[in-house]
């Protein structure tokens, strides 16, 4: 399956949950938040700014 037919992310995660843990967070170290998790046999990477990662499971 081609990434772009896959079912949108907004119907199995809350997009509005996602956003707060990007909020900026007094308590955060210097570190790059990453968010990483599976999805109809594709990895899925989040980090901060507006690009969105889509690969083929290993």
């Amino acid at each position: 399956m081609d990434p772009i037919e896959l079912p949108p992310l907004y119907d199995v995660i809350n997009p509005d949950a996602l956003n707060t843990l990007f909020e900026p967070h007094e308590r955060r170290t210097d570190s790059e938040l990453r968010i990483e998790f599976s999805y109809n046999g594709f990895d899925i990477v989040v980090r901060e700014g507006p690009e969105v990662v889509v690969r083929l499971e290993d």
